[in-house]
């Protein structure tokens, strides 16, 4: 199977060379750090650490996006296989995050937004919303404010 680093910031192996589990992250390391997957991400940190003392090995791997892989303890069964396929599951998540239009999720905002404010501005409402004003609220209504004002107009009632 062959590794992609495109979206891994940092690969980090810690391991004694007489434990169970070492040739396993004898291999990740060689896979990690040949020249074809060193080729997907020039940018990415690869450090390994062969230790003098018996302890467990331990790798961390740190995503582009801020999240970690962290495997502290031998897990029993573990193979080479499986921390490869956890490495391009999260690759092709990452893929699908960054894919999302981000103008849709701002559209959700603003349309909860002016739902909100129209509630406030509405003289039939006896009521206002309870609870504290969403951000992004405020910082619509402290928008249209200034717009108002550099414009020398009243801001707006309603927003559609």
């Amino acid at each position: 199977m062959k590794v992609n680093l495109a979206h891994v910031a940092k690969v980090h192996i810690r391991y004694y060379p007489y434990h169970q589990n070492a040739a396993l992250m004898r291999e990740l390391m060689k896979r990690v750090s040949s020249k074809a997957a060193r080729a997907t991400n020039q940018k990415c940190q690869i450090k390994c650490e062969v230790e003098s003392t018996p302890q467990e090995p331990e790798l961390l791997i740190e995503y582009g996006d801020g999240s970690k892989l962290h495997l502290q303890k031998a897990v029993p069964g573990i193979k080479l296989k499986d921390i490869l396929e956890e490495i391009s599951r999260k690759k092709e998540q990452i893929q699908m995050t960054a894919a999302q239009p981000a103008e849709k999720l701002e559209w959700k905002t603003t349309a909860f937004s002016a739902e909100y404010m129209n509630a406030l501005d509405d003289p039939k409402w006896n009521k206002k919303p309870q609870g504290p004003v969403p951000p992004e609220v405020l910082d619509i209504m402290e928008t249209l404010t200034t717009m108002s004002e550099f414009k020398g107009e009243s801001p707006p009632k309603e927003i559609s």
